[in-house]
């Protein structure tokens, strides 16, 4: 039995570590102490002082109290975005349920591109649609090692994202594969062989599996808005509420010291690479990530293991696989995540507490790498997760690496539960 010193529950942690004889570490062993977890969930249910006001117009609804502002559209229910003191914050177009099948599910449908010569680097699509897959050919031969080029998609043709910026071997295909999104145009560049020296363009092709991901609502949700004093709420409270469009339910509620409270839920069954509820959040637009969980690196479905429960901290960076090597990520699928901060490169930040065990959070998209160890992504930027994909290795899909690799089966109703605050700088997210 080990002897704890009298004041351990005042901790958000319980570390134990083993040594050999010689005091060198054989192994660490980390776990919440539940009275931090139940101190964390009184202190976001305890009263506040302040009024949140709700109004609700033609072309929106807006919830405010404390200097934020969230407005949702008044159709779909989604949040449309979030002000405080006038300053913009990213979170927006969500929650929106998000989930992929496994590939075999649905084939690639390619999509019309306009007409243009074969080695065009940019193409663009007849009509910019949804689209979560780019095929490249180069003049690559068998006496090439490789081939290295920058590979950007857009969603009007102005605005470009770099999904891969590396090298591939003949052998590794020329299927990009990415989060289902609006494309418009894609473009690649400094297409070069391995001794340096140009390759022409042969082909590109782009095209999406419609049958893998979530249809588009075809009824209208259900929207409800309630102010405090109604059944059930707390005093100086304002929310909204959306049943249907694609969730079976989601909840804002505003409080009086300006938090934001998200109640959401789905049922799904069946075999799924991931699902949950995502939004958009630009990623340049953070500058800093800190966290309580486990950590300090990102996981996978089936590399769950060696990470410790702490607080941690990633400053953003772009991670090309094979190219840098500036490690831990800072893009990918958290476990564990207890409570959070985003810091904002404009200023300020965003605090996020979670209250549902088992809920992953995913922050940005890594850039793809060999076809193996592509893990596949939701749309979107910010998303709450509760099944997320497994990794392969470099001659392994994740489908032959094992039970624990195989897609998640799906089965029931999922709720999830976060309280967003926002202020100029954040509280500590844990103590050891």
């Amino acid at each position: 039995m080990l002897a704890l010193p009298p004041t351990w529950q005042d901790a958000d942690v319980l570390r134990v570590t083993a040594s050999d004889p010689n005091g060198a570490e054989l192994w660490t062993w980390s776990w919440p102490i539940d009275a931090s977890v139940e101190r964390r969930r009184a202190a976001e249910e305890a009263p506040v002082d302040g009024v949140a006001t709700l109004e609700r117009a033609a072309d929106r609804i807006t919830l405010s109290a404390a200097g934020v502002t969230a407005v949702f559209d008044p159709q779909s229910g989604q949040l449309r975005g979030i002000t405080r003191g006038g300053a913009t914050v990213g979170l927006s177009h969500g929650p929106r349920l998000v989930f992929a099948r496994p590939g075999a599910a649905a084939k690639l449908q390619w999509l019309a591109l306009q007409p243009a010569d074969a080695a065009a680097m940019e193409r663009r699509l007849e009509r910019p649609q949804l689209a979560n897959a780019v095929e490249v050919e180069t003049e690559l031969t068998a006496a090439m090692p490789f081939a290295a080029f920058k590979l950007e998609v857009s969603p009007n043709g102005q605005q470009w994202r770099t999904i891969f910026a590396g090298s591939r071997r003949r052998g590794d295909g020329g299927r990009f594969e990415f989060p289902p999104q609006p494309v418009a145009a894609v473009r690649i560049s400094d297409i070069r062989n391995s001794d340096g020296r140009p390759l022409q363009l042969k082909a590109v092709r782009v095209g999406y599996a419609a049958g893998r991901f979530p249809d588009a609502p075809t009824a209208a949700p259900r929207i409800a808005t309630r102010t405090s004093g109604a059944p059930g709420m707390s005093s100086g409270t304002a929310l909204i509420e959306v049943s249907g469009g694609g969730l079976e339910h989601a909840r804002w509620t505003m409080r009086g010291d300006g938090s934001l409270r998200l109640d959401f839920s789905y049922g799904l069954e069946g075999e799924y690479l991931y699902h949950g509820v995502t939004f958009d959040w630009p990623e340049h637009e953070v500058a800093g990530f800190r966290w309580f969980g486990a950590g300090p690196y990102r996981v996978w479905q089936n590399r769950l293991r060696g990470t410790a429960i702490g607080a941690y901290e990633i400053a953003p960076h772009e991670l090309q696989p094979g190219e840098s090597w500036q490690y831990p990520e800072s893009q990918g699928y958290f476990a564990g995540v207890q409570s959070a901060e985003l810091t904002l490169a404009g200023g300020g930040g965003v605090g996020i507490a979670n209250a549902s065990p088992g809920m992953f959070l995913r922050l940005g998209t890594p850039r793809i790498s060999h076809p193996n160890t592509t893990v596949d992504f939701p749309a979107g930027d910010l998303s709450l997760l509760f099944a997320i994909p497994a990794m392969g290795s470099k001659f392994k899909t994740p489908e032959q690496s094992g039970p624990s690799a195989q897609p998640a089966r799906a089965a029931g109703v999922y709720r999830g539960t976060v309280v967003f605050r926002f202020g100029e700088r954040g509280r500590a997210v844990g103590r050891r």
